[in-house]
């Protein structure tokens, strides 16, 4: 077994184990060496220590009857505040939160206040080179735009203090 199979095989397991639930897998990477195992996961209401834990077991005891699978380390945690969000599913909790999104074109880079989601788009209030950083809202006068998910390579919380 490789790498690639065995993150296969993980998120073939995690994606049977966590249809319909409130939480949802958002990446799987395993070293070409197979001894670690990252699993980070997500929820529309965020995730606990506690799933965290269970999930870890879970997948444990998965590999523990794998005879090709050495000795590993395996991790299991939530994506956290500042990940690259990659799922479509991770936006809606962070509506009214500014973001700062990167296109697989090339483009510019675009920050702004996400107002809205929608099946397949996002809907920013773009954020002005010459607004404060530590603003809570983006300007109202300013102008939204209305990106399609598949335009974008990833996005990020802008973390306020």
């Amino acid at each position: 077994m490789n790498h690639h199979q065995l993150t296969e095989f993980i998120t073939a397991f995690l994606t049977d184990r966590l249809v319909g639930a409130s939480h949802f897998l958002v990446g799987v990477k395993v070293t070409a060496d197979l001894r670690r195992v990252t699993v980070l996961l997500d929820g529309d209401a965020g995730v606990d220590v506690d799933f965290c834990a269970k999930i870890s077991r879970e997948i444990g005891e998965q590999l523990e009857l794998m005879e090709e699978v050495p000795a590993y380390v395996l991790e299991v945690s939530s994506a956290g505040a500042d990940a690259p969000m990659k799922i479509m599913r991770q936006f809606p909790k962070h509506i009214g939160r500014h973001l700062h999104v990167r296109f697989k074109s090339g483009l510019e880079d675009v920050k702004g206040e996400l107002l809205s989601v929608q099946e397949d788009e996002l809907t920013l209030r773009a954020i002005t080179a010459g607004a404060k950083k530590n603003k809570t809202k983006a300007p109202e006068g300013e102008p939204s735009i209305t990106i399609s998910f598949n335009e974008i390579e990833y996005a990020r919380v802008i973390i306020q203090m």
